[in-house]
Protein backbone atom coordinates (compact mmCIF):
# COMPACT_ATOMS: atom_id res chain seq x y z
CA UNK A 1 0.00 0.00 0.00
CA UNK A 2 3.02 2.42 1.04
CA UNK A 3 4.49 1.73 -2.82
CA UNK A 4 0.65 3.01 -4.37
CA UNK A 5 0.26 5.98 -2.02
CA UNK A 6 3.89 6.58 -3.15
CA UNK A 7 2.97 6.24 -6.82
CA UNK A 8 -0.24 8.49 -6.13
CA UNK A 9 1.91 11.60 -3.90
CA UNK A 10 4.15 12.17 -6.56
CA UNK A 11 1.22 12.45 -9.43
CA UNK A 12 -0.74 14.72 -7.06
CA UNK A 13 2.64 16.66 -6.91
CA UNK A 14 2.67 17.49 -10.26
CA UNK A 15 -1.05 18.26 -10.06
CA UNK A 16 -1.73 15.21 -12.31
CA UNK A 17 -5.44 13.18 -11.39
CA UNK A 18 -4.56 9.99 -11.02
CA UNK A 19 -6.60 6.44 -11.94
CA UNK A 20 -6.27 3.79 -9.54
CA UNK A 21 -7.00 0.28 -10.85
CA UNK A 22 -7.32 -2.50 -8.56
CA UNK A 23 -7.82 -6.18 -9.49
CA UNK A 24 -11.22 -7.02 -6.98
CA UNK A 25 -13.83 -4.18 -5.07
CA UNK A 26 -12.73 -6.22 -2.27
CA UNK A 27 -8.87 -5.16 -2.44
CA UNK A 28 -9.30 -1.68 -3.68
CA UNK A 29 -11.49 -1.46 -0.47
CA UNK A 30 -8.77 -2.66 1.50
CA UNK A 31 -6.42 -0.05 0.53
CA UNK A 32 -9.10 2.71 1.01
CA UNK A 33 -9.64 1.75 4.27
CA UNK A 34 -5.81 2.01 5.21
CA UNK A 35 -3.87 4.59 7.04
CA UNK A 36 -1.78 4.57 4.18
CA UNK A 37 -4.48 6.44 2.05
CA UNK A 38 -5.93 8.34 4.74
CA UNK A 39 -4.17 11.64 3.99
CA UNK A 40 -5.77 10.91 0.31
CA UNK A 41 -9.46 10.87 1.47
CA UNK A 42 -10.30 14.11 0.94
CA UNK A 43 -9.36 14.39 -2.65
CA UNK A 44 -10.77 10.22 -3.23
CA UNK A 45 -14.03 9.00 -4.88
CA UNK A 46 -14.57 5.13 -5.68
CA UNK A 47 -16.07 3.46 -8.73
CA UNK A 48 -16.97 0.12 -8.87
CA UNK A 49 -19.76 -2.15 -10.51
CA UNK A 50 -21.77 -1.24 -7.24
CA UNK A 51 -22.12 2.63 -8.64
CA UNK A 52 -25.39 3.17 -10.50
CA UNK A 53 -24.99 4.45 -13.71
CA UNK A 54 -25.88 7.96 -12.79
CA UNK A 55 -23.05 7.34 -9.72
CA UNK A 56 -20.22 5.93 -12.51
CA UNK A 57 -21.33 9.26 -15.15
CA UNK A 58 -20.70 12.16 -12.48
CA UNK A 59 -17.17 10.19 -11.18
CA UNK A 60 -16.13 9.50 -14.51
CA UNK A 61 -15.79 13.13 -14.72
CA UNK A 62 -14.52 14.03 -12.00
CA UNK A 63 -12.00 11.64 -12.39
CA UNK A 64 -9.80 13.95 -14.61
CA UNK A 65 -9.45 16.96 -12.30
CA UNK A 66 -6.75 18.47 -10.96
CA UNK A 67 -5.51 16.26 -8.31
CA UNK A 68 -8.36 14.26 -8.28
CA UNK A 69 -7.52 10.56 -6.91
CA UNK A 70 -10.03 8.11 -8.18
CA UNK A 71 -9.79 4.09 -7.50
CA UNK A 72 -11.37 1.91 -9.62
CA UNK A 73 -11.92 -1.85 -10.71
CA UNK A 74 -10.22 -3.16 -13.50
CA UNK A 75 -13.70 -3.63 -15.12
CA UNK A 76 -13.53 0.16 -15.52
CA UNK A 77 -10.25 -0.23 -17.49
CA UNK A 78 -12.03 -1.30 -21.00
CA UNK A 79 -14.46 0.94 -22.38
CA UNK A 80 -14.69 3.92 -20.75
CA UNK A 81 -12.88 7.37 -21.98
CA UNK A 82 -11.96 9.61 -18.76
CA UNK A 83 -12.02 13.14 -21.12
CA UNK A 84 -9.30 15.92 -19.46
CA UNK A 85 -11.05 19.31 -19.73
CA UNK A 86 -9.10 21.21 -17.60
CA UNK A 87 -5.91 23.03 -19.22
CA UNK A 88 -4.26 22.52 -15.88
CA UNK A 89 -4.63 18.88 -16.00
CA UNK A 90 -3.16 18.63 -19.90
CA UNK A 91 -0.35 20.99 -18.72
CA UNK A 92 0.51 19.12 -15.74
CA UNK A 93 0.62 16.40 -18.04
CA UNK A 94 -2.63 14.54 -18.16
CA UNK A 95 -3.76 11.90 -16.37
CA UNK A 96 -1.70 9.12 -14.24
CA UNK A 97 -3.20 5.55 -14.64
CA UNK A 98 -1.74 2.77 -11.47
CA UNK A 99 -2.32 -0.36 -12.18
CA UNK A 100 -1.93 -2.31 -8.96
CA UNK A 101 -2.35 -5.85 -10.13
CA UNK A 102 -0.55 -8.22 -12.61
CA UNK A 103 -3.21 -8.81 -15.86
CA UNK A 104 -3.35 -12.39 -16.46
CA UNK A 105 -4.24 -11.25 -20.18
CA UNK A 106 -1.74 -8.59 -21.75
CA UNK A 107 -4.82 -6.95 -23.47
CA UNK A 108 -6.32 -6.46 -20.27
CA UNK A 109 -2.99 -4.26 -19.64
CA UNK A 110 -2.87 -2.29 -22.92
CA UNK A 111 -6.89 -1.51 -22.11
CA UNK A 112 -5.94 0.09 -18.53
CA UNK A 113 -2.80 1.51 -19.98
CA UNK A 114 -4.71 3.15 -22.39
CA UNK A 115 -6.78 5.14 -20.06
CA UNK A 116 -4.59 7.36 -20.02
CA UNK A 117 -2.90 10.06 -22.91
CA UNK A 118 -6.45 9.52 -24.47
CA UNK A 119 -7.73 11.25 -28.17
CA UNK A 120 -3.71 12.06 -28.42
CA UNK A 121 -3.50 14.02 -25.09
CA UNK A 122 -0.75 13.49 -22.45
CA UNK A 123 -0.85 10.86 -19.74
CA UNK A 124 1.53 8.40 -17.70
CA UNK A 125 1.38 4.78 -16.46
Amino acid sequence: FSEITSAIDNANKKQQPVLVFFENFDYMNEFYASSEFTPFFKQAQILSERNDDHEIKNRVNLATRNNQVTLLTKAFGRGIDFIVVEKSVKDAGGVHVIQTFVSLEESESLQIEGRTARQGEKGTF
